[in-house]
């Protein structure tokens, strides 16, 4: 796996190009704020949300690609 340069320029980069599907909303921002007792706690927790989002939408392409 290649070395993420900046974390920061990453995430920004992404805006706009996220599947509905597998966004973050704004409840789900709040739920992680509002559970994190610090804030390195909340950016873990993101951080392991979005991970699930991601093997979510690389499960529902695989299905996508074997339905062809």
């Amino acid at each position: 796996m290649g070395k993420v340069r900046s974390a920061v320029r990453t995430g920004k980069n992404i805006l706009g190009k996220i599947n509905p599907h597998y966004d973050m909303c704004l409840e789900q921002v709040d739920e992680i704020y509002n559970n994190s007792s610090h804030k390195i706690d909340a950016i873990f927790s993101a951080f392991c949300f979005g991970y699930a989002q991601g093997l979510k939408a690389a499960k529902a392409a695989r299905r996508k690609e074997i339905a062809l």
